[in-house]
Order: structure tokens, then sequence, then C-alpha cells
């Protein structure tokens, strides 16, 4: 009867050891199909199910003050705009759904229409309040403890100082991909102090590139390079020729022989100047200046000129009267700055909700309940990388990024072991 018991007991070991196997194969093999899945999904184009994440409709908060996106984890807001420039800008950010842009064109769209709308983001406006205090006692405590400081000669602390400020960036802030744009916020521009006259006279400017942001940014940044005063020689077959031929159209720049003829000679080399006119000086000339007065005083100068090269390659710049330029520099490094941020920080709120909807997928393929996400922070700011970095998160938590402006932190399925 024992002997029997026993026989009867083996197998029943052997058997639960059998059942237990097969669920645990069945629980590694459920994981790696949501493994798979989840990888799979990370590697293909999304476009075909972007309609699925809704950050809601834009919504009015108060006269000319909108929020763009109200169901975001993070919301934004903008003031001084109009429902349809809110829905512009919405549209803009929007192409961070579907992939149909790079980061790059974005940031450079958005910047134009923050520009052109002369708008202000309420949250990045609060950040960096929030941060500056910080930056600031860092920078305070640095002058104190440094001895060279004290004995300086003002150049050398103008050379000091940027060492603080990167310092205290590093420190407060930590480094990260859009450090470049809270720098610029926070030690080279403030938000440009309203001056009605200059910002008509801005809007108006900014309306004759009738929403063409690419050529926008292309006349920005060659008031930047500081080339206003100079005549850019470009060959017909030059990749930026149509942008000048563009600005043209709209009487931002002048060409050929409708540039002053001083300002073209200033463009040539010295070297192509005593060659051009190698039949009428008796030596070369080695002061440019000399040279140019020189050709200046020839009746048929231009003539000369013409027989070597095609005046209609030369292209200038034009500033329209009334123009202050370092105001538009300002509010364009403003509007610049203040794109990039709110760029980061609605792809990540967007990544944010993606995934949220993969998990109702996932959990549906697996039929299981994914129940956390995992926060990557590595890329982001050093406070988020203390809290938030590897830690697991309820979905239905308040927790999910972005966590604050310009936040990079993204989130991952946790499925279980």
């Amino acid at each position: 009867m024992l002997k029997w018991l026993l026989i009867l007991g083996l197998i029943w070991l052997v058997w639960r050891f059998f059942l237990k196997s097969k669920k645990s194969d069945e629980k590694q093999d459920k994981r790696k199909v949501g493994k798979e899945l989840f990888n799979t999904s990370n590697t293909t184009n999304t476009a075909n199910n972007h309609n699925t994440i809704n950050s809601g409709h834009i919504e009015k908060i108060a006269d000319n003050i909108f929020c763009i996106n109200p169901k975001s984890p993070f919301r934004l807001t903008f003031k001084g705009i109009t429902l349809e420039q809110a829905q512009k800008i919405r549209e803009t950010l929007d192409k961070v759904q579907n992939y149909s842009e790079s980061s790059y064109r974005t940031t450079n769209k958005l910047t134009y229409l923050l520009n052109w709308y002369n708008a202000k983001c309420i949250e990045v406006e609060d950040f960096i309040d929030n941060l500056r205090p910080r930056i600031e006692k860092y920078i305070e405590e640095r002058k104190k403890s440094n001895p060279e400081w004290h004995t300086a000669s003002e150049k050398d602390k103008e050379d000091l100082l940027a060492e603080f400020r990167n310092e205290a960036i590093e420190h407060v802030y930590g480094k990260t991909t859009n450090t470049v744009a809270i720098e610029i916020l926070l030690f080279d521009v403030d938000p440009p102090p309203n001056n009605l006259k200059l910002d008509v006279r801005i809007t108006q400017l900014l309306n004759l590139f009738a929403g063409d942001e690419e050529l926008y940014n292309f006349y920005i940044e060659n008031i930047l390079l500081g080339t206003i005063s100079k005549a850019r020689r470009i060959s017909p077959d030059h990749y930026h020729r149509k942008h000048w031929e563009s600005l043209i159209k709209i009487g931002l720049a002048r060409q050929g022989k409708d540039i002053p003829f001083e300002i073209i000679l200033n463009s040539l080399r010295l070297k192509d100047i005593n060659q051009f006119f190698s039949d009428r000086i008796n030596k070369n000339f080695y002061r440019k200046q000399k040279a140019i007065e020189f050709v200046l005083s020839q009746p048929d100068a231009v003539e000369v000129l013409s027989q070597h090269i095609a005046l209609r390659e030369f292209f200038q710049l034009i500033v329209p009267e009334g123009i202050d330029i370092n105001y538009l520099k300002k509010r364009h490094d403003y509007a610049y700055a203040t794109a990039i941020l709110i760029y980061d920080t609605y792809s990540t709120a967007y990544y944010t909700l993606e995934t949220i909807e993969k998990k109702r997928i996932f959990s549906k393929e697996l039929n299981t309940k994914i129940r956390f996400l995992e926060i990557d922070a590595q890329h982001c700011c050093r406070d988020c990388q203390k809290k938030y970095h590897n830690k697991k998160i309820r979905i239905t938590s308040a927790n999910l990024p972005p966590h604050h402006i310009g936040c990079k932190c993204f989130v991952d399925l946790a499925l279980e072991e």
C-alpha cells in the first residue's frame, strides 16, 4: 500500500512540475512576443495610426490666450495670438505625429510663426523665470569664491562671467540638446520689450514672406552673418540662387547694376582688381582701398569689369527703412530658442500619448494588462535624471513626461517579468 502511495505521489509531483514549466514557457513566449511587437512598432513609421493620438481641441483661456494641447500630459499655452494663429502653431507641431518633417524644418517653421505673430509661450516664460534665480545664485557664489574675479579687468571679467555661466548651466540644469536654447533665454535675450512702432514694422516685414519660413530663415541667417553691407557673388547654378531671386521679388534684395558699384568692388579680391585693370596700371596695388579709388576714377569702369565678370551674379540684402536690426535679431533669437523648447516638449508629450496608445493595442494582442511605463531620462536635465531615470510608473500617474518645458524624458512599455 505504501509503495503505491509513493508511486502516486511521485506521479503527482512530476505532473505539477510539468504544468508549472508549461505556464512558465507560455509566459516567456508572451513577454517575447510583446517585446518583438514593441520593438517592431518603434522602428516602423506610425503615420497610419497617428490620428488616434489626440491631444485635445484648442482651448481658449482668455482673450488672445490659447492652450493648443489641453489633453496632453503637459499643456502649452500661448498669449498674444488669435485662434487662427493658434491653429497654425498646432498644425506645425503636429508634423511630429507622422514623421513627415525633420525636427530642424519644424523648428524653423515654428520660429518664423512665433516671430511673425510675436507670440509668447507662458510655460516657457515661467520655466525661465523659475530657473533664473538658481542660475544667478550659482554665478554670484562663483564670483565670491574666485579670487581672480576681484582683481580682473573688465575684459577678463567678461571672460570669467562666460565661464561661470557655462558652469551654472552644467551644475543646475545639466547639458542636454536644448541647453543652447536655455542659455539664449537666460543670458542673451529676455522677451523683447513691447515696442509698438518697431513691432508693427517687423510684422510688415515678415508679412512679405507670406508664410515662406524657408525664405525667412535664409534672409535672417544672412542678416545675422552681417552681410547687409556686402555684395554676394552667386552663380546661376548656386544652391541659394533661387532664394536670392525670391528676395528680389519681395523687395528685400537687389542685383547687379542696382547695387552701388563700390560695394561690388569691395566684394572682389585685390588680386582680381589688379588683373581686370592690368592694362591701365603701372604696378599692382597692395592696398584694396587704393585699388578701388583708382577703378572708381575710370569713367568706363563698369564696362571694363563687365568684360570679365557677370554683374548679374552679385546680390545684396535690403533692410526696409524703419527696421531696427538689433531689435529684429532679438525677436528672432527669442523665437528660435522658444521654438526649440516647445518642439521638444510637444514631441515628448506626443511620444508619451503614443506609448499609452500602444499599451492599449498590445494589451489586446497579448491578452494581458500592461500596468507600468518605464522612464528613460538619460538625455534630460539633471533633476529628471535623479528623479525619474529607469523608474517605473503607472500609466495613470501624474509623473508622465514631459515633466517641464524642454523635457527629454521618454517612456517605454514596462513588460512585467
